[in-house]
């Protein structure tokens, strides 16, 4: 698939609302990227977006590890038909509201119990070991998903 289509708003010098050039899309791995994010160190304050200020935090931000330790992200996550990682099952220490915006995606968890998301639903993952399947052979699955960083989980079993 090709990269989303981002289109951003913003102010003009008359404080009148516009569109403004985009951020980067920044592709972390094959099958992520990340849209926008909010700067790490603004300690619960509400983001300053005056002169694009939160556009140019997110341009100098080092996105390698994908879910952050403070501050959040938008990912966009792709999997590939038939695309399976069970194998890597795996905890982050986030709350994802991911939402299915193509095809479905099968979540697994440590507990053996999965669910499929269709087409416009949301799954709301609260720092559980989980794994994507893609059960479609023809069509990639495309997720939107907004990342906050969590405390670990008292009792969840690595």
């Amino acid at each position: 698939m090709p990269p989303p289509t981002i289109l951003t708003t913003g102010h003009n010098p008359s404080g009148l609302s516009t569109f403004i050039p985009n951020p980067p899309y920044k592709q972390i791995t094959p099958s992520a990227g990340v849209l926008y994010s909010t700067p790490s160190n603004h300690k619960g304050e509400p983001l300053d977006l005056n002169s694009n200020a939160d556009l140019a935090a997110f341009a100098a931000a080092d996105h390698s590890a994908l879910i952050p330790k403070e501050g959040s992200v938008v990912l966009v996550v792709e999997l590939a038909p038939g695309m399976d990682t069970r194998d890597q099952i795996h905890r982050t220490l986030s709350v994802d509201v991911c939402v299915v915006l193509n095809g479905e995606v099968e979540c697994h968890l440590d507990s053996g119990e999965s669910r499929v998301i269709g087409q416009g639903e949301v799954l709301l993952q609260r720092g559980t070991k989980h794994a994507w399947v893609n059960p479609s052979e023809t069509e990639t699955a495309r997720m939107l998903c907004f990342v906050v960083p969590c405390k670990a989980v008292e009792g969840a079993r690595e």
